[in-house]
């Protein structure tokens, strides 16, 4: 990963000892666009490109409008992360924020996409706060910054879920409770406990009540 926002980030941290890695606190953000495969089998590859570009441009405004940073794109998923690396008190209601703001983004599209004669966009996204292991990788010249670790497979499947769960966007406690908002609340719907693979204990996640209802899946 080399984001346009992270060179800044790293001019103000020790690079030479984000090589070595670190665990720290950090909010995930992943989202995925419903019904992708179905449609990368029905367009040619250029127009499976721009259809892609267009999703990752409003994904990157989103996610480092919000001070996040886009740790990787793979194929319709995005990855985002706040607070790598370096760490502030308001990583978690940013995350919340780029989502919002993300859905934002893909109802302005999927305007565009109507007045075109096309089928709107649908995509799920899961929000997390935890531990990850965060560091810079050399490869040759290139230096690649990425985290991983449970906060960050707990995130994605908690994306995941938003393809059975009715709601397109989830939060986790954890991510609730780095924000200070009260939970429960008016502002989030709980759902009942889930259990996911990866994880011995079972998730508390919400939806929030302003998540934008998504439109029919647009493909499959």
């Amino acid at each position: 990963m080399s984001p346009s926002g992270l060179l800044p980030l790293l001019a103000e941290a020790d690079v030479e000892a984000l090589k070595h890695g670190r665990r720290q606190a950090a909010a995930i953000l992943f989202a995925d666009i419903r019904g992708f495969t179905a449609l990368s089998g029905s367009l040619d590859p250029e127009a499976i490109a721009e259809f892609l570009g267009s999703f990752r441009c409003r994904a990157i405004r989103a996610i480092e409008g919000h001070g996040g940073i886009v740790d990787k794109f793979v194929g319709d998923d995005v990855m985002g992360v706040f607070g790598v690396p370096i760490a502030t008190p308001g990583d978690a209601e940013n995350a919340l924020a780029a989502g919002r703001a993300l859905q934002a983004e893909i109802a302005a599209w999927n305007e565009k996409r109507l007045f075109a004669r096309r089928r709107p966009v649908s995509i799920g996204i899961g929000i997390h706060y935890g531990q990850v292991f965060a560091g810079v990788i050399e490869a040759g010249k290139r230096l690649e910054f990425t985290a991983i670790g449970d906060a960050v497979n707990t995130a994605h499947r908690i994306e995941e879920l938003t393809k059975t769960a009715g709601w397109p966007l989830l939060v986790s406690l954890e991510l609730l409770e780095a924000t200070k908002t009260p939970c429960p609340s008016r502002d989030c719907h709980p759902l009942p406990a889930q259990t996911v693979r990866g994880r011995k204990e079972a998730l508390q996640l919400f939806a929030p009540v302003w998540a934008i209802n998504p439109p029919k899946p647009a493909y499959g």
